[in-house]
């Protein structure tokens, strides 16, 4: 999981290996909406995959992605995913400041799962 970095955090991202299936959720009733982009950064340069908003609130309903989907969300097996998770104000693309968190993992599907890379 990783979660936005403001004081409270209001949103998170989850990553998971089987089905390169990501959810991302809003989970503070704080009128902000939450954004994830995903980059592929095994390949040189990073090849930007996806990204979307959750603009729910407050962990009613989380918005997610996987690989039978297809295109973008049919991750690489192996390769380093780097996510970006943030807020963002109510129903617009405008960042909270001090709200962006980083975070890579590792797309390996055994059976405990992702590692950081």
């Amino acid at each position: 999981m990783l979660y936005t970095s403001d004081d409270n955090p209001g949103g998170v991202v989850e990553f998971f290996t089987g089905g390169d299936r990501v959810r991302l959720m809003d989970v503070q009733a704080d009128g902000k909406d939450v954004e994830v982009d995903v980059w592929d950064v095994t390949p040189e340069p990073d090849v930007y995959k996806f990204g979307y908003y959750n603009r729910y609130g407050d962990h009613v309903q989380p918005v997610g992605s996987d690989a039978s989907e297809g295109g973008p969300y049919d991750l690489a097996e192996r390769h380093c995913i780097k996510f970006r998770v943030r807020l963002v104000n109510g129903g617009s693309s405008k960042v909270v400041p001090g709200s962006t968190n980083w975070g890579r993992f590792r797309n390996n599907n055994n059976p405990g799962g992702g590692s950081t890379c």
